[in-house]
């Protein structure tokens, strides 16, 4: 039985370094981004987005890889900034689409990441194309997914999907906290069960 209790306290143990490695591979995930923009660059977070990516990186790192300036989707953008690109990190969700597209159309000349949160979908690329700027940015995708926040609490919260499951019949936030579930997995095994 006192062979049981080490384990157990060994495995409470080495939960800590996991939930760490989980915050190192977003922060890396991140960074990457940030660096196919060379010089200063601005940030521009959804609202929804930011309070999530602030517990896995902070504003010392970002300025070590070129962010200038951080804001707000809805407050506007990053239009008076004097950077050389702009980052977007944002929800699918049409409204913000559109709120990024009129910042790119405004911004002309500036290199345009749009980094979508949790994934990239077909309805993004749509309506970006629709809005005529698909072309004048890079694509991608940032997995926001599986969020440390302390060393024994990871959160798969995604905002909006109990309303765009049942209201919309969107299935993709469904996809998104599977895809946080097998991130999970990778770093700490097979779960034993799921109720």
């Amino acid at each position: 039985m006192a062979g049981s209790d080490s384990s157990a306290a060994e495995g409470a143990d080495s939960s800590g370094p996991q939930i760490l490695q989980l915050k190192e591979i977003l922060r890396n995930e991140l960074i990457a981004i940030l660096d196919t923009i060379r010089g200063a660059k601005a940030l521009v977070l959804d609202r929804d987005v930011s309070a999530a990516l602030s517990a896995v990186v902070d504003f010392a790192v970002l300025r070590e890889h070129g962010v200038a300036k951080m804001y707000v989707l809805d407050a506007g953008g990053a239009g008076e900034a004097e950077v050389q690109g702009v980052v977007y990190v944002v929800q699918t969700q049409v409204r913000k689409l559109r709120a990024v597209a009129a910042q790119v159309r405004a911004q002309g000349g500036r290199e345009h990441s749009v980094q979508l949160v949790p994934r990239r979908t077909l309805l993004a690329e749509r309506v970006l194309e629709e809005e005529g700027v698909l072309g004048s940015v890079a694509l991608g995708e940032f997995r926001l997914d599986a969020v440390p926040l302390a060393s024994d609490v990871v959160s798969l919260e995604q905002p909006g999907t109990f309303a765009a499951l049942y209201a919309d019949g969107d299935f993709g936030g469904i996809a998104s906290v599977a895809r946080g579930l097998m991130r999970i997995q990778g770093l700490w095994g097979v779960f034993p069960r799921l109720v």
